[in-house]
């Protein structure tokens, strides 16, 4: 309100804000899956990742809230099992739960949300490898779309399973995956 220094650090600021947002922006895990299936630079390859984002929605959309649900689930139940079974282990088994015992467990509690937190770990780290997977195969797959589009690809060349072509076309019902064979030039 009245100070212009003020007012000349604050648009300064801004400036430096945006841009960092607008940089920012680009940095996902998409745009790695572009410089390791173009070989492009990040800047390069964080533009292409949004365009085929942005003009692949639909499938990307149903892709991560299906592996979102799948996720959940396994992490959810490799948690649970891996839990439960150290549970059995330490009621069941004499080595931990006799009292006479070197191995004698007497309070369980702890061991066991040390074990359910060391599973969970390990099973959101698997799930994780899992997202990425998924997302880069349907990456690759809009990518080759777009080429084959773009005639950079021959149209009868495939590279993903048909079954994969499927299953984004028609859904899970239609997808059989007794003919996946596939090629990496034309037939």
């Amino acid at each position: 309100q009245g100070n212009a220094v003020g007012a000349a650090a604050a648009s300064c600021c801004t400036c430096c804000l945006t841009c960092f947002q607008k940089t920012i922006v680009f940095l996902n895990k998409n745009a790695y899956i572009d410089i390791a299936v173009n070989s492009n630079g990040f800047c390069h390859g964080a533009r292409n990742a949004l365009w085929t984002i942005a003009h692949n929605l639909p499938e990307i959309g149903i892709l991560n809230g299906a592996t979102w649900i799948i996720q959940l689930a396994c992490i959810g139940s490799i948690t649970s099992f891996s839990t439960w079974m150290v549970y059995l282990g330490l009621t069941q088994l004499d080595y931990f739960n006799d009292p006479t015992s070197t191995n004698y467990v007497q309070d369980k509690i702890p061991a066991l949300i040390a074990a359910g937190f060391i599973s969970f770990v390990v099973a959101f780290s698997f799930m994780n490898v899992f997202d990425m997977v998924a997302d880069t195969i349907l990456y690759c797959k809009a990518v080759e779309e777009n080429r084959r589009a773009k005639g950079l690809l021959d149209a009868r060349c495939r590279y993903a399973p048909r079954s994969l072509d499927r299953l984004i076309e028609n859904g899970p019902e239609d997808s059989d995956a007794s003919d996946d064979y596939y090629n990496g030039g034309p037939s």
